[in-house]
């Protein structure tokens, strides 16, 4: 069977392995090797920058005069550690996203995947498989060491002694809540007097 698309075709294939396709709302067909999957959503800035994190807020009447925002919410950097209110991490610029950008401050939000994100050691060094979680620098990632809302896990390290550098490493973006390695101490907890049982009953 044909297939017809109304609109401008664009295949941008920046990879010789498989590809994403995507079919954006304004018709165009993109291809590439995009490692994660963002929506547009509106942002209180436009200077705000690809891998910088970003929390939800109820916009000002002004915000909704000027049209920043269509939504009951928009985007701002997070300036809290452990901010319950993340939504995300601004995806690549460029990159293929869900939904419609009603404005220069609309940008790509990773919802899944993989993506560079902004980190400090400000919470400690960075190892593959931390926790991270937003940090007290607008915009930027820590360590997660508590209970809280993180936003995925490191797939680098990032060693920067320096608390007050700011770096970017790969990050597996999923947003979700970390209980601080509480169940990981209870299972080792469990397994001690399991074992403990077991030699007394011998």
């Amino acid at each position: 069977d044909n297939v017809y698309i109304s609109g401008t075709v664009t295949i941008n294939t920046i990879s010789t392995g498989p590809a994403a396709y995507v079919i954006e709302t304004n018709g165009v067909l993109s291809a590439g090797a995009w490692a994660d999957m963002a929506e547009y959503m509106p942002l209180d800035s436009v200077t705000i920058q690809s891998g910088e994190l970003i929390s939800a807020r109820t916009p000002t009447q002004q915000e909704i005069n000027d049209e920043l925002t269509s939504e009951s919410f928009i985007g701002t950097l997070s300036t809290v550690a452990y901010d319950e209110k993340l939504i995300g991490v601004v995806s690549r610029i460029g990159t293929p996203a869900l939904g419609i950008a009603n404005g220069d401050n609309y940008k790509p939000i990773t919802l899944v995947g993989r993506v560079p994100v902004k980190v400090s050691t400000e919470n400690g060094i960075i190892v593959t498989g931390d926790y991270l979680t937003s940090s007290t620098k607008p915009g930027v990632a820590m360590k997660a060491t508590k209970p809280g809302t993180v936003i995925g896990k490191a797939l680098e390290n990032y060693t920067n002694q320096d608390p007050n550098a700011v770096g970017e490493i790969l990050v597996f973006v999923n947003l979700a809540w970390y209980d601080g390695g509480i169940t990981e101490k209870l299972a080792n907890v469990f397994d001690f007097q399991t074992t403990s049982e077991s030699e007394t009953a011998i």
